[in-house]
């Protein structure tokens, strides 16, 4: 990564990066700082609901989110790097197509608004100023 590189403004959301560079992202990445707040409310709901928090939410989860995890469509790289652009945080696989993280979308209404920024940039056209320039890294 360069001082340019957009995505730069992330690192902050990760703590480790503060003090490590960190280049394993295929398995445990880098943990986010909101990521230790949704544990946490996970644990409460665990701790205070039991064996009744499945009944009440958490077999939903993995269907309400599940499906929604990734999406792929001809000129996904480029709208990825769009939203990136945008400050909706996505990642790319090639075959997978764009991959939202339960780590960011963690309601219904994030993801929508990921959804709605992805139909925004294909129709205008926006994807296309990425077109032509050249992939560092996915």
């Amino acid at each position: 990564m360069t001082a340019a590189d957009p995505l730069l403004r992330f690192r902050p959301e990760f703590p480790i990066l503060e003090k490590s560079t960190y280049l394993v992202s295929n398995s445990l990445g880098a943990m986010p700082r909101r990521a230790a707040e949704a544990l946490a409310e996970y644990a409460e709901t665990w701790e205070t609901r039991g064996v009744r928090a499945w009944a009440e939410g958490w077999w939903e989860m993995s269907v309400a989110v599940g499906d929604d995890v990734a999406v792929d469509f001809e000129h996904a790289l480029e709208v990825s790097r769009e939203l990136n652009a945008r400050d909706v945080v996505v990642d790319y696989r090639p075959g997978t197509g764009i991959r939202m993280s339960p780590h960011f979308y963690t309601a219904d209404r994030e993801l929508d608004r990921a959804f709605e920024a992805i139909d925004e940039i294909r129709a205008s056209g926006a994807w296309k100023r990425w077109r032509d320039r050249p992939v560092i890294a996915t």
